[in-house]
């Protein structure tokens, strides 16, 4: 299962498409379709996709789209109007549904029979919560438009079989926080004004933050030292150190050794050393001119 998301960015927008093996960054993209399909080909992409309910993640054979979303449309609808009771009922119904199906999800002792029983039982109790609100309303404001379409697209998700597919796959999540969060950092520096602002830049940052985010896949410590201990920077750089120190002794001067220190003596070493000598200076003997006469 592959988590994927977009935001935007300085240039266009930033992808983030993660797996138990890899992390991919792609900045400066488009969000369309077309971008969609050359970083993740349905023809030839094999796995299930995590999303959100975006257009351009449609399609896929398997995939499971992000119950916190649906979650956060319901909320959104019980803090627009408290005092509902309608909504609220709905919230809670839709809320214990999802922890049921994380609680089915984490059931390891359940086989692929059991699991697909268990995906009944919820597409049962989401079809009873559903019940009550089939027959649409007249809507006069905002979320009364918007709950409506709440109701419609949990059906829809059902029968495309995106909605409880974690529960079938014990290796796929529920949602796609994850890479919610890998886009959390591309998203500040675009607050902050630390984007690239042009299409070679955002070419280098996505080699180079795709790089950076794989490596902490597999580095317990993710530190600078184990980041060039791991991409081999320390060797090349010594041995164009050692490279050129054989160049200046083949040249005539003296190689300067690859851990010196440049900076200024310490205060002890600068009174111990001994003092230079003084600067004397030749006497010239002035003779006088002759006049004239």
């Amino acid at each position: 299962m592959v988590p994927a998301d977009e935001t935007s960015w300085s240039l266009n927008s930033v992808w983030a498409l993660l797996s138990e093996r890899a992390r991919v960054l792609v900045f400066g993209c488009r969000k369309d379709a077309a971008t969609r399909e050359t970083l993740l080909p349905k023809a030839l992409f094999e796995g299930g996709l995590v999303s959100d309910d975006a257009a351009v993640y449609q399609g896929f054979s398997q995939a499971q789209k992000c119950g916190a979303h649906l979650l956060r449309k319901a909320i959104r609808l019980t803090l627009l109007e408290p005092a509902s009771q309608r909504y609220r009922r709905f919230l809670d119904g839709l809320l214990e549904l999802y922890r049921t199906a994380c609680r089915f999800a984490q059931d390891r002792r359940l086989g692929e029979t059991g699991r697909r029983h268990k995906v009944d039982v919820l597409s049962d109790q989401l079809c009873e919560l559903l019940g009550p609100h089939a027959h649409r309303r007249t809507p006069t404001t905002d979320t009364e438009r918007d709950f409506p379409h709440l109701v419609e697209e949990l059906p829809r998700l059902l029968g495309d079989d995106e909605l409880f597919t974690f529960v079938l796959h014990p290796a796929a999540t529920g949602t796609n926080h994850e890479a919610e969060r890998t886009l959390r950092q591309p998203a500040l520096d675009r607050r902050t004004g630390r984007t690239s602002k042009t299409a070679r830049g955002a070419r280098r940052r996505t080699i180079v933050v795709s790089v950076l985010e794989s490596l902490r896949l597999y580095r317990s410590e993710f530190t600078l030292p184990h980041v060039r201990e791991e991409i081999g920077l320390s060797a090349p750089c010594l041995r164009r150190q050692e490279a050129g120190g054989r160049r200046l002794a083949g040249a005539g001067h003296e190689p300067v050794p690859a851990a010196a220190d440049h900076r200024r003596p310490a205060a002890a070493e600068r009174k111990s050393a001994a003092p230079p000598a003084p600067h004397r200076h030749s006497r010239v003997t002035l003779t006088p001119t002759a006049r004239r006469p």
